[in-house]
């Protein structure tokens, strides 16, 4: 069965949990401790903070329940479909042209070849899975309400529908939030950060999808009818918004600037603060606009190879 995971770090983060606890359970615990004030721990505390530690992951590893899941058959689409242009079935010439915008302040991406490599496999894995689907191999959604990842589960419920309305799709659906035996309600913003050895408890929560699947294309073709460039959860539900739906966070961060700054402290700043479910590209690229309409002026391009939100800009607001 096809694992389908909605961005890469999710991607990752499964091959890398699927066989915790695994085993027997070896000590590899490195540490490294920061105080507040600045003071170095003595080797003893050292030691026996390690000890703490380790002990601490080698009941999390007893706890855990390997997947049987084979790493090959973890695929990730990374298309992003929260955000951009979706008027096309297939992700193609359109939405490319939108990761090239996004993806060319990173000093890698400014040849548009690199961006169509990386969107070709991108491209591929899609088609891998849509030719599962065809076959008529059942496959396992990943999602949560992480606007990329429930975008990606409709975009893709929508075109396997298309192709065999019969598919066998499962789904396994990260809640909103859950409580951990010691009491702690976790909140996580998507499969993404989740860490290793919880990943399990959630896989026995797989459900077949056969009424939310035609709540799933329900919602896409909305979606696709309205082409927006934004996509955001609201009130429980994905909604069609303008592209500065988020400028307000960002305004408000660069205000407390002083008045040049590094433009990468505030995308920092936002990411951390506010837990928007957009990247550092998609900020980067409203900056861009708030440069062009003058309210920020570029002081010091970023060195040569570093993303372009490394350069000094001054507010003028």
């Amino acid at each position: 069965m096809l694992e389908i995971l909605f961005t890469e770090s999710a991607a990752g983060g499964l091959k890398y949990s699927k066989n915790y606890g695994k085993g027997k359970y070896s000590p590899h615990t490195a540490v490294a401790v920061l105080t507040k004030d600045g003071k170095q721990l003595s080797g003893e505390q050292l030691e026996l903070y390690k000890k703490e530690m380790e002990e601490k992951e080698r009941l999390s590893w007893e706890k855990a329940v390997p997947m049987d899941i084979d790493s090959s058959d973890i695929v990730a689409l990374p298309f992003a479909m929260s955000t951009g242009d979706i008027s096309e079935d297939y992700p193609g010439e359109k939405r490319l042209e939108y990761f090239s915008q996004l993806m060319s302040i990173y000093p890698d991406f400014n040849d548009n070849k690199e961006t169509e490599k990386w969107f070709g496999k991108m491209q591929a894995n899609l088609d891998r899975v849509l030719g599962a689907v065809k076959d008529n191999q059942p496959v396992r959604l990943w999602y949560s309400d992480n606007p990329d990842e429930l975008c990606g589960l409709y975009h893709l419920v929508y075109l396997i529908d298309k192709l065999n309305s019969q598919a066998e799709i499962y789904t396994v659906k990260l809640p909103a939030q859950y409580i951990r035996e010691d009491g702690t309600i976790i909140s996580y913003n998507g499969w993404g950060d989740v860490p290793k050895e919880e990943w399990h408890l959630h896989f026995k929560t797989e459900k077949t999808m056969p009424s939310f699947k035609t709540l799933c294309i329900t919602n896409w073709r909305r979606l696709k009818a309205d082409n927006a460039p934004v996509r955001a959860m609201l009130n429980g539900m994905i909604h069609s918004l303008p592209e500065d739906i988020y400028d307000s966070f960002f305004i408000k961060e660069i205000k407390h600037m002083d008045t040049q700054f590094r433009q990468a402290l505030v995308i920092g700043s936002v990411l951390g603060k506010y837990q928007l479910c957009v990247g550092d590209a998609f900020i980067a690229h409203r900056i861009e606009k708030m440069i062009e309409k003058g309210l920020l002026t570029v002081v010091q391009n970023a060195e040569i190879n570093m993303p372009t939100y490394h350069r000094i800009v001054k507010r003028n607001i």
